[in-house]
């Protein structure tokens, strides 16, 4: 089975979006995507957003596998998606922005995890190819002024 490592995991989440990004300029999405990116440090410009996803992947852990605690394992992309849906869905209650819930209306989830939709499966695909090769997250790097 296919898998990524927890920070591919991330990086295919926010590579998803930057795409979308990409696509329509939108202001809300530009401004989570800075909060989302990932410091020289680490860390993250809105520390809550990596909570909030550490707490998406547990939650699609226990939906997936709801007897095995499998947090030392790598997820597979179905369990990446899973919780990428599940952090855009915490994401859409908090902010109510419009433009997560579009995101969100065609990411519905087949029962091994992956996208039903066949084009939300393209570009998470995508994503995720993306991630897997920006193995320095130079997407999300800031230079340090210092």
């Amino acid at each position: 089975m296919d898998s990524l490592a927890l920070d591919e995991a991330y990086r295919s989440m926010f590579y998803y979006l930057d795409d979308y990004y990409t696509l329509t300029r939108s202001d809300e999405i530009g401004g989570l995507l800075s909060g989302f990116a990932v410091l020289q440090d680490g860390g993250s410009g809105d520390p809550a957003a990596r909570e909030d996803w550490s707490k998406a992947v547990a939650r699609a852990q226990r939906d997936t596998q709801p007897t095995r605690n499998c947090s030392n394992t790598k997820p597979s992309l179905g369990l990446a998606y899973r919780s990428t849906v599940y952090f855009l869905e915490d994401l859409y209650e908090l902010t109510e922005y419009p433009e997560v819930g579009e995101i969100l209306g065609p990411m519905s989830i087949l029962q091994d995890g992956s996208p039903a939709d066949p084009a939300v499966r393209k570009n998470w695909k995508k994503a995720v190819d993306r991630a897997k090769w920006d193995t320095e997250s130079v997407m999300c790097r800031f230079v340090s002024w210092d």
